[in-house]
């Protein structure tokens, strides 16, 4: 069966809903048709429906859809940060679904943010059936940090400039009392002085170091050599040599096919992957310095 992007995401959400309700589990859309059907975000198709989950019921929507053949999609991951999702993938599906138990930017603990997005809740169709996405003051709120995360990315820099210029927004007073909530007003401090004059910024508290480096570092070898002083001593030359010669299923994160292509293959895949990190090795090694 051939889907277009934007059916798949529809069905997607319809099939994820209709499996918590079988199995008594909460969930909530946070970004996607839901926020633009709102106006916060523009009317471009979405790649895949971004979920917050109980993170005390992750494992058995996970469970629940591996039944029906989805399956996890390999990641770069190595250790260098923690993991705040699973993206599942489907052979014949053309959107991921991406599980989060917890999301970048809300420092407070998983569960309290779960209840307090929870709280927010809103009722939408997709695919033919009851989903659940978040109000005006949450969507705002989580569309503001997925654009300050990466604010190098011209895509993130665009999504900004819509929230700033074309999307409602909350008062002030029901942002703040949110953002406090889910402790996200340290990570939010740029988006908050430009849309709300009236906060007083000098207020706010810092951002965790976490999110002060996913929103300051454009190159993603950074991470890696922050984490590599983390390593114990006798560690690190296997740790090195993964970085530069990734496993196949590394490999695979950006390219599924990989999976099961042939060896000589995947060693060009390594090669090419390699010729790009020399080239840029430098502003990387910058960056890192700049962080450490």
């Amino acid at each position: 069966m051939d889907l277009r992007l934007g059916e798949a995401i529809e069905l997607s959400a319809a099939l994820v809903f209709s499996l918590a309700d079988s199995h008594g589990l909460r969930a909530v859309i946070l970004k996607g048709p839901p926020a633009t059907e709102l106006g916060v975000r523009s009317a471009r198709p979405s790649s895949d429906i971004d979920l917050l989950v109980d993170p005390r019921e992750t494992a058995r929507l996970l469970e629940a859809l591996a039944q029906r053949g989805w399956r996890e999609r390999p990641t770069t991951h190595d250790g260098e940060h923690p993991l705040h999702s699973v993206t599942l993938y489907h052979p014949s599906w053309p959107a991921d679904i991406d599980v989060h138990h917890s999301y970048p930017g809300l420092e407070a603990d998983a569960n309290h943010v779960f209840e307090a997005l929870w709280e927010r809740r809103r009722a939408t169709t997709l695919g033919g059936r009851q989903v659940f996405g978040l109000d005006l003051t949450a969507t705002v709120l989580v569309q503001a940090l997925h654009a300050l995360r990466e604010a190098h990315k011209p895509r993130n820099v665009a999504e900004l400039e819509y929230l700033l210029t074309h999307a409602p927004l909350p008062s002030w007073t029901e942002f703040e009392s949110l953002a406090r909530r889910t402790e996200s007003l340290g990570p939010l401090r740029a988006f908050i002085e430009a849309a709300f004059p009236e906060a007083d910024t000098r207020l706010l508290p810092a951002a965790g170091d976490s999110w002060r480096l996913r929103s300051e570092v454009s190159e993603p070898g950074v991470f890696r050599l922050l984490h590599l002083q983390s390593v114990p001593w006798r560690d690190r030359p296997r740790y090195v040599y993964r970085g530069l010669f990734p496993r196949r299923e590394q490999l695979a994160a950006h390219d599924i096919t990989l999976l099961e292509a042939s060896a000589s293959r995947v060693w060009a895949a390594r090669v090419e992957r390699l010729a790009r990190f020399a080239k840029r090795l430098p502003p990387a090694v910058a960056q890192w310095r700049k962080a450490r």
